[in-house]
């Protein structure tokens, strides 16, 4: 039975994999929910298919990392590009955006 789990573990973390590596975001908290499941009722894997869970596990993280400082980023440049548009007079001196919204051209 444990065996049979540990290569249901496996066909997961290959979903997990193909979720990340496609954005699909989405689909990671049923797959950890279904990894929780699997790992609750216990694994025994082979020698051979620990060290695939292993590997794939490891890329598996890091993958998460990686769209995690992605959001990250993402959420900081969007915080960056909603901040109040600045502008500078002749002198340097910062001044605001006009109150009406309103941008005017000059020539």
């Amino acid at each position: 039975m444990s065996e049979r789990n540990a290569k249901r573990l496996l066909r997961v973390l290959e979903s997990e994999r193909a979720a990340l590596l496609s954005g699909d975001l989405a689909r990671l908290e049923d797959i950890a929910a279904r990894k929780e499941e699997i790992l609750a009722k216990g694994i025994s894997p082979a020698a051979a298919l620990a060290e695939t869970l292993g590997r794939v596990g490891a890329e598996n993280h890091r993958l998460l990392k990686a769209a995690s400082r992605g959001i990250e980023s993402a959420l900081s440049r969007i915080a960056e590009t909603s901040a109040p548009l600045r502008t500078y007079d002749a002198s340097g001196s910062a001044k605001g955006t006009p109150a009406s919204g309103r941008l005017e051209r000059r020539r």
